[in-house]
């Protein structure tokens, strides 16, 4: 038998495969607050540090299957975030005039999407804020839980869910920093 001829064709599949470009990955962020705090008079160091385990600290839009696989953790292909979680909340709770007026640390707990079925999902938020000491007043912590149901249930709905629920954390962050002191 000759080889050639099929050693040939799998050749050129090997390099036509290699010859596709794939496009690049689309960029998510958690969108522009509404009223976009601009304040000349803002100390250049934040007093909001968001921090984030290992696994949130890469760009990767994450999901599991609840119904399926529930301690799988997957990650969208085709998309991403612009930055790492932490980064964009921090950016979003500056940005929205969220103004503590001790050190806000936020430890992030969870960031992902969920899914109930293959065609319902959420997002999930989980954090600990802890408010520094200041004054003579002791640190006080308190944990958010916040869920978000995704419109659809793929990469873009997970965004736009993350864009709600980043609303949400800046407004009960303030609520609760207002009836802290």
């Amino acid at each position: 038998m000759n080889w050639t001829p099929m050693l040939l064709l799998a050749l050129a599949a090997l390099l036509s495969a290699c010859a596709i470009e794939r496009s690049p990955p689309a960029l998510h962020d958690l969108g522009v607050p509404a009223a976009l705090a601009v304040n000349p008079n803002t100390s250049p160091k934040p007093l909001i540090h968001v921090q984030a385990p290992p696994w949130y600290l890469d760009t990767a839009l994450r999901y599991r299957l609840l119904y399926h696989s529930p301690t799988t953790v997957r990650a969208y292909q085709l998309d991403q975030w612009i930055a790492p979680p932490a980064d964009l909340l921090q950016h979003y709770l500056l940005a929205a005039g969220l103004k503590p007026a001790q050190p806000l640390t936020i430890r992030l707990l969870a960031f992902e999407q969920q899914f109930l079925s293959p065609n319902k999902a959420q997002v999930v938020l989980r954090f600990v804020a802890e408010s520094g000491e200041m004054a003579g007043q002791a640190s006080v912590s308190r944990e958010f839980d916040l869920i978000q149901t995704s419109q659809t249930a793929d990469a873009a709905g997970a965004a736009d869910a993350f864009a709600a629920i980043a609303k949400q954390a800046a407004e009960r962050l303030k609520h609760w920093l207002a009836g802290q002191f």
